[in-house]
């Protein structure tokens, strides 16, 4: 009954968002699923997948019902396969990456459509003292399309050494740590985007410094000095894919991502 009350509550939740929207917007369900356990305090060990199964549901019926074009859910969507390449104990999601403490998210290599994410650029953005730009590729095997709200295609790098995150960069969810706000919540009352990819033709993005998700006190002359121990990680959150012929996946509760030695990167 418990369960059946949560699916409700957040049935009810993905609705209301969506009236308060603009055409074409669309509720993060991972988010909205969080928010709604994060009211009922329920005990992890009670959670399950069905939640976030209604909140996809509901969103679907929800933009038919609002005829919102282009970022419906179709009825082959699954879940994409792929090792996980993250160590430790599993967080919920990038909103728990907490500066200073262990890196724990497991990530996949690969999402719908062969998806893949990885950093192909450092710029220095202030000088060796300042936290620096990442470009990011978005890449898959087969042309699709990559869409969702800017919280939902919020992709965050991560700096990590020895296995503790020692500072973020971009993002578009609010950490749990923060000490400071974003204007308004995670962006997810915008506009869907939507990114075409094709083979040789990945979706660029440049991830900069964000007020509410740098980690404080970070040296980021010393990083620039011994660049190669650090792990940069890039993340984003498993988006929807659609192929020439319709939706491929809807989003998923995961996340796709690569990690690389800093130094490795090309740097400018």
């Amino acid at each position: 009954m418990a369960g059946s009350d949560e699916n409700a509550e957040i049935a009810r939740t993905v609705l209301a968002e969506v009236a308060n929207m603009p055409v074409g917007g669309l509720p993060d369900p991972a988010a909205v699923t969080r928010r709604v356990r994060r009211r009922r305090r329920v005990r992890a060990a009670a959670i399950g997948g069905a939640s976030a199964a209604v909140v996809v549901v509901t969103v679907s019926v929800a933009m038919a019902i609002g005829n919102a074009g282009g970022s419906g859910h179709g009825t082959n969507a699954r879940r994409p396969d792929g090792p996980v390449t993250s160590q430790g104990s599993a967080t919920p999601g990038l909103a728990s990456i907490a500066c200073g403490r262990p890196f724990t998210v497991k990530y996949l290599a690969r999402g719908p459509a062969n998806v893949r994410i990885e950093a192909s650029g450092v710029h220095d953005a202030g000088g060796a003292a300042a936290m620096p730009d990442v470009d990011v590729l978005v890449s898959a095997d087969q042309a699709v399309q990559i869409s969702g709200s800017p919280y939902q295609l919020g992709i965050q790098v991560v700096i990590v050494r020895d296995g503790v995150t020692v500072d973020r960069i971009g993002g578009a969810d609010r950490p749990e740590d923060a000490t400071s706000s974003p204007g308004q919540y995670s962006g997810s009352g915008a506009l869907a985007r939507v990114w075409p990819v094709a083979p040789g033709s990945p979706h660029a993005e440049r991830i900069s410094r964000s007020r509410w998700t740098a980690c404080p006190g970070v040296d980021w002359a010393s990083i620039n000095a011994s660049p190669e121990r650090y792990q940069l990680v890039v993340l984003m959150p498993t988006p929807t894919v659609f192929g020439p012929t319709g939706p491929l996946a809807g989003p998923a509760d995961t996340i796709i991502g690569k990690a690389v030695a800093l130094g490795a990167v090309p740097k400018s």
